[in-house]
């Protein structure tokens, strides 16, 4: 955490800070990694060539947690440190009512267009779904309301309650000592899959 202070105190402010593009995070034993922007966005996660013997077959899933939520955190810290040393601190690079619906939102066109109408349309429909889906994610939040999202490989599952993960398994009969890369591939969709709108409002 020191270095990313440093990185940050050191750059003049409304000046880019460079070595924040990625920003990393480990499980304890220094063989599982996750790697975030500086948003949070999930980029990639690895498994050392040790992990078979240092992290093992059924330790490793809570240990990729471990490592992206270590990356996640210090990717908050920068970003309240740019903050605290007045530097612009980067938006999401999504929109956050992405997560209610996969039609991407559309600039409304000068009233005398021809696509007005139609445009318009599409946008009250994106709304609806934004709000029906938003209303079935708030159901979902009740005690007990939980779902599997895997990987589309198999080899690697979280158990969603709500929005928060609080459980990661690997299938133990599908991996071997070589199958590093591939786990953290499958980790790495999977993670990735639970911020979809489909996984969030219960539907995949």
């Amino acid at each position: 955490m020191g270095d990313l202070e440093d990185l940050v105190s050191r750059a003049a402010p409304g000046q880019p800070v460079r070595g924040l593009e990625q920003i990393d995070g480990t499980d304890s034993s220094g063989t599982v990694y996750a790697v975030v922007d500086l948003t949070g966005a999930l980029l990639r996660i690895g498994l050392d060539d040790s992990w078979w013997e240092q992290v093992g077959p059924r330790t490793v899933g809570p240990a990729i947690l471990q490592a992206v939520r270590g990356a996640k955190d210090k990717a908050a810290a920068a970003r309240m440190m740019l903050h605290q040393h007045g530097h612009e601190v980067p938006a999401p690079a999504y929109d956050p009512a992405s997560a209610f619906t996969d039609m991407p939102p559309v600039p409304l066109p000068d009233y005398d267009s021809e696509r007005f109408q139609d445009v318009l349309a599409r946008n009250l429909r994106r709304a609806e779904e934004i709000l029906t889906n938003a209303d079935r994610f708030s159901r979902l939040q009740e005690p007990g309301a939980e779902r599997t999202v895997s990987g589309p490989r198999g080899l690697f599952s979280v158990v969603v309650r709500g929005s928060q993960i609080i459980e990661a398994r690997v299938d133990t009969f599908m991996v071997g000592p070589g199958s590093g890369a591939e786990l953290a591939l499958d980790a790495r969709d999977a993670l990735r899959a639970v911020q979809s709108p489909r996984v969030l409002t219960g539907e995949a």
